[in-house]
Order: structure tokens, then sequence, then C-alpha cells
């Protein structure tokens, strides 16, 4: 994959397995060092996909973003891979049961896009994910029932964060836009440059509890937002 800028784009497929070895999976995808696919400007694209594992993969380098998932996808996990560099880690829309674990996210999150954008995600976890160096952390739209803190609790939606993330030092740590409830408590958000919890697009029952927002140019940015 040597000089490539798009690697794969997967479509109306399940059971779909992408790692460093042969796996499980009735469609099996190996990406090893020696295909130097490692510096491709977007990798990986999902469409409509029903049941994916991507694991254990350097998809480090590349310029635009390094998994992107859409058309109604389901039970997608994403564990243990090295995606830093990239303009956006995770960009996922309308997806059903989205796991992000153990990934290394350092360095992404610029030219004002978030390392994790998901919109119309349900079912999400998300921990054990370093954040080192990113500049902006999370874009959550048009979600529901949502906890964000430092140990896994009641929600449809889970985000996880704790120390060893790197998680602090985020210029512009969450942004919220039509998001119906919400909870984000016991955080160490602290030393970011920009805001530390946005709030837009009429989101409603948003509570912010607990957290350490200091350092940041605004603590809290809430437009058109209920409760």
């Amino acid at each position: 994959f040597m000089g490539s800028t798009f690697g794969f784009r997967l479509q109306n497929m399940s059971d779909l397995m992408m790692d460093n070895t042969v796996g499980a999976g009735s469609n099996n995808i190996v990406l090893v060092p020696a295909d130097n696919y490692t510096n491709i400007g977007v990798p990986i694209l999902l469409n409509a996909v029903a049941t994916a594992t991507i694991q254990n993969l350097d998809l480090s380098g590349g310029t635009s973003d390094a998994i992107t998932i859409n058309g109604a996808s389901t039970d997608i996990q994403i564990l243990n891979n090295n995606l830093s560099g990239h303009r956006r880690a995770v960009v996922a829309a309308s997806t059903t049961n989205l796991t992000i674990t153990s990934n290394d996210f350092s360095n992404t999150g610029f030219n004002s896009l978030p390392t994790l954008e998901l919109n119309g995600v349900s079912g999400l976890l998300s921990l054990n994910n370093n954040f080192m160096g990113s500049t902006f952390g999370f874009r959550l739209q048009n979600m529901s029932d949502l906890m964000i803190g430092n140990t896994v609790g009641a929600g449809s939606n889970i985000i996880v964060l704790i120390p060893a993330d790197n998680y602090t030092d985020i210029g512009a740590p969450i942004q919220l836009s039509s998001v119906a409830t919400a909870t984000i408590q016991n955080l160490n958000l602290s030393g970011g440059t920009s805001d530390a919890i946005g709030i837009i697009g009429a989101s409603t029952n948003i509570d912010v509890l607990n957290n350490n927002l200091s350092g940041h140019r605004r603590a809290v940015v809430a437009t058109s937002t209920t409760n």
C-alpha cells in the first residue's frame, strides 16, 4: 500500500475481521508492517457493515480520518490500534453498538475537528484510549442517555476517561450537539486552552458535575439548552 491515499472501502459486508494475523471471521483482512499500510491518508471506511472488528493495527501517520463508519453499520469493535497523527481518529454516523477501547489517538483532533466525531451512535462504549497531544477530543451529536465519567456508569452510551488516558491538556475536550440526557462527571479536564465543555444544538437534560475545568478559556459554553 506504499503511497496510497485511500485504503479500504468495505460495503454491505458482515462478519469482518481486520487484524495483523488471520483471525476468526468470514471476511479476513490481514495487515502487517511489510504491507506498508501506515501513512495512508484514509485507511478504512465501513459502510452498512454488520459485525466487524478492527484490531492491533498501526494506522498512524495519515493526514485525514483513520476509520470512518456509516450507512447504519452495527456491532463494530475498534480495539488496540495506533491511529495517531490523523485529523480525526474515528468518525461514525448512524452506528449501533460501537466499542472503542485501548487505542492510541495521540496528536489527533486538529483543524477544528475532533479526535472522535460520533453522530447518531447508540450502544457506545469508549475507554482506555490515549489522547496525548490531541487538540479537540469528542464531538457527540444526535445522541441520548450519555454518561461521561471516570468509571463505567449507567447509560446507553458510555465514555470512560481516566488519568492514564492522557486526556488532560486537550484544548477543547467535549462538545455536545443535539444531545438528549447526558451526564459529565468526575473528570479532570484541566489545562486546555479553549472551551472545556460546549453544549449546542438544542440539547436537553445535561448535568455537568464535580469536574476540574480549570485553565480553560471558558469552562462551559451552552446555547439553546434546556435543563
